[in-house]
């Protein structure tokens, strides 16, 4: 018994050797009456059937051998079975017209290419079937691929084929389901656009008579989370890229030719990307003010990087005045002191070269499915 035979397979006769290997694909060969079949008995058949048959039963791949130029004896391997549905008990050996009755008009026009010579590869073709095999609307990939004799004539034709309904059909789901989370999103963000400016219009009404200046401030304050919200509705509200979350804080108060960044990408959780981007924005607000942008020469430099297990930022003002403390305490230098995770990390210094801080917060804590502790 050769070895590639299942353990339950019969020894093949010296005139059936060419159909080892083929496991229940020999079977149905086997199990065949051919007395009547223009082919004859598989002992009989010609030698180039019988090692073209071989290649296909021996294949990992799912393929056919239609055999002959006008009938197109159809032959399969074991790969191809699931392929064929309730036609499989039947279809080794018939005509391939009988075989795929329903696919005919639309495989015509490739074989008659095939035999020409013009091969091509399809992926994800779609073909319209009967539906005794389940889906009527199907998709595969295939080629189809002449087999020439000695005298360069045709013998027969070589498929290798796979169906990919499953894929398309599940791909097509996915794709709807992203447009309609897309469309979830987009509408998100209106709502929440349309809330912030309700509350921005409460916030006037209800800090009517207080400085002008500080009801900016609030007003700054509120949009920057609307630009974190935003970036956070773009990606489901699972996660934000650090980068992204800085430079929209920065760009929102800073002028784009004061400010750089550099550090590796790094996704933030929701609960991070909010508290990151206040902090951004109080700073932001600060340099502005007092610090390196508001003289024409200043810059902040602003970097990042994954330290161990934590991850460090650190923001640099040069070319401006020298850093002083604030006189108070108020809002935004408690959310400074609060750093990136809004639980301290945070070490500022104010030098006569510019204020200079570094925050530090655990990188498992920022990033995407950590617990608020």
């Amino acid at each position: 018994m050769s070895p590639a035979e299942p353990p339950t397979a019969a020894p093949l006769e010296p005139s059936l050797r060419f159909l080892a290997g083929g496991g229940a694909a020999t079977q149905l060969i086997l199990d065949r009456d051919w007395s009547d079949h223009p082919l004859g008995p598989p002992q009989d058949w010609p030698s180039a059937l019988k090692t073209a048959l071989s290649l296909v039963l021996n294949s990992p791949e799912s393929m056919i051998l239609a055999w002959g130029e006008k009938d197109l004896w159809f032959f399969f391997n074991e790969t191809y079975f699931p392929l064929l549905g309730p036609r499989l008990g039947w279809a080794m050996g018939s005509a391939f017209i009988e075989v795929w009755a329903d696919g005919w008009e639309q495989a015509k026009p490739i074989i008659d290419e095939a035999f020409a010579g013009r091969s091509r590869r399809f992926i994800d073709l779609p073909w319209k079937l009967a539906a005794d095999r389940g889906l009527a609307d199907t998709w595969w990939t295939f080629s189809y691929s002449r087999v020439l004799n000695a005298e360069g004539g045709i013998d027969g034709l070589f498929i290798f084929t796979n169906e990919t309904t499953s894929r398309v059909l599940a791909d097509a789901a996915r794709l709807q389901a992203e447009d309609h989370n897309a469309i979830l999103a987009a509408e998100t963000t209106h709502r929440l656009k349309n809330t912030l400016a309700m509350v921005q219009a409460i916030g006037r009404q209800s800090l009517k008579g207080l400085d002008r200046d500080r009801i900016q401030v609030f007003e700054d304050r509120l949009m920057a989370l609307g630009a974190a919200h935003s970036a956070l509705t773009e990606q489901n509200w699972q996660s934000a890229d650090l980068s992204v979350l800085v430079s929209n804080a920065l760009a929102n108060v800073l002028p784009g030719e004061s400010f750089s960044l550099n550090g590796p990408a790094f996704s933030v959780s929701d609960r991070s990307a909010q508290s990151i981007t206040m902090l951004m924005h109080e700073m932001a607000t600060n340099a502005l003010k007092h610090g390196a942008a508001s003289t024409p020469n200043g810059r902040v430099e602003i970097d990042w990087r994954l330290d161990g297990d934590h991850v460090v930022l650190n923001w640099r003002e040069v070319g401006g005045p020298a850093a002083e403390p604030p006189a108070r305490r108020g809002f935004g230098s408690k959310l400074i002191e609060r750093g990136l995770f809004g639980t301290g990390g945070a070490d500022v210094r104010y030098t006569p070269q510019g204020l200079l801080a570094t925050f530090t917060a655990c990188a498992d804590r920022l990033a995407p499915g950590s617990q608020p502790s």
